[in-house]
């Protein structure tokens, strides 16, 4: 008879981290505090002058969790990526910074494709872990 391992799927692992620490931690140790963030809207937007075209990805994302403590959701770097197909590596094509209510809003160059906005790990004051939040979105012509 063959014993079957269990093992966990990568989205249940990344969902359970997601929910923030599992354990109290150890004397000297910081508390990791899991994050999510939402893209809101890729929407199309003309930024040129007067009748001029110029069409824009305005990409607003958010930071949201409940009991998320301030210095997880505020003055946090978010980066804004697209998938090159060719090369399949995400590649860098927006910064942004989120305010106090942990929104971010950056305008992007108009093209279709996948995206994703990354919060990245980041530890405040030593004693507290704010964990890495990523979403995925795709933008196509409406």
């Amino acid at each position: 008879m063959r014993v079957r391992r269990w093992f966990v799927p990568a989205a249940l692992t990344v969902a359970l981290l997601a929910q923030g620490p599992i354990a109290a931690p150890a004397a000297g140790e910081a508390a990791v505090q899991g994050r999510v963030i939402i893209i809101r809207a890729l929407k199309d937007v003309n930024t040129g002058p007067g009748e001029t075209v110029k069409l824009h990805i305005r990409a607003k994302v958010r930071l949201q969790k409940p009991k998320l403590t301030p210095e997880c959701r505020m003055q946090v770097p978010v980066r804004f990526q697209r998938w090159d197909r060719q090369n399949k590596v995400w590649r860098l094509v927006g910064k942004a910074t989120t305010n106090d209510r942990g929104v971010a809003r950056a305008n992007l160059k108009h093209r279709l494709g996948r995206y994703r906005a990354v919060a990245r790990r980041v530890t405040v004051l030593e004693t507290t872990v704010c964990g890495r939040a990523v979403d995925k979105a795709r933008h196509t012509h409406d």
